[in-house]
């Protein structure tokens, strides 16, 4: 809302100004793209229209449903030449720890699976904190651009999550990539699923 209003001003009308910034961001192409890779990313290949369509929507409100928390550290002080330690109270709006945390607008426990489906799709957060919790197992690589590790591997290979791409699953770059080869706009032949045929259209080397 910040973001929105900033660049506007007070005077102008919230949801005007909302409209503004979606098409400015391109946000329907953000969508489209989500859209198209999400059956394939949940194994939904095979399944009927019908049940595809309520596994997308089912995700995406997942994602998009991910709420802020607050985090408590200490902050190191010098008083009168001793140590001393205060309670720091940070709430993010950008970064999240993948952890079972307690939101802080519905005091309710965010589950980790949430914080995967969200870190994992255009949504928020940006950027994911984790232990080695998060090495094993699971993939961060959808919509990750880079990994940054913040202790040695325990192992040899290091954490699956430093897979920054995927090209069976269409992870980050790829799309990218088609993108790039392709800027046409996909005729209305497409139908409702644009990147069906920049896709097509890259695999025939067009």
């Amino acid at each position: 809302m910040a973001l929105v209003r900033g660049p506007v001003g007070e005077e102008a009308v919230y949801w005007r100004a909302l409209l503004a910034y979606g098409l400015d961001g391109n946000v329907q192409a953000m969508l489209d793209e989500y859209a198209h890779v999400l059956p394939e990313w949940l194994g939904l290949l095979d399944r009927d229209a019908e049940a595809v369509a309520q596994e997308i929507g089912t995700t995406i409100a997942e994602a998009a449903s991910v709420r802020s928390v607050n985090y408590g550290a200490d902050e190191l002080l010098i008083e009168n030449g001793r140590l001393e330690t205060k309670p720091l109270r940070l709430r993010v709006r950008f970064a999240m720890r993948f952890s079972v945390d307690q939101s802080d607008e519905e005091k309710k426990l965010q589950r980790s699976g949430a914080v995967r489906s969200a870190f994992n799709s255009p949504f928020w957060p940006f950027v994911l904190t984790s232990t080695s919790v998060g090495q094993e197992g699971l993939d961060f690589h959808r919509y990750c651009h880079a990994v940054v590790p913040l202790e040695p591997a325990g192992k040899p290979g290091g954490p699956r999550a430093a897979r920054g791409t995927c090209i069976g699953t269409k992870g980050n770059a790829i799309p990218q990539n088609v993108a790039l080869k392709d800027r046409r706009r996909p005729s209305h032949e497409a139908g409702w699923d644009p990147w069906a045929a920049m896709f097509d259209a890259a695999s025939k080397g067009r």
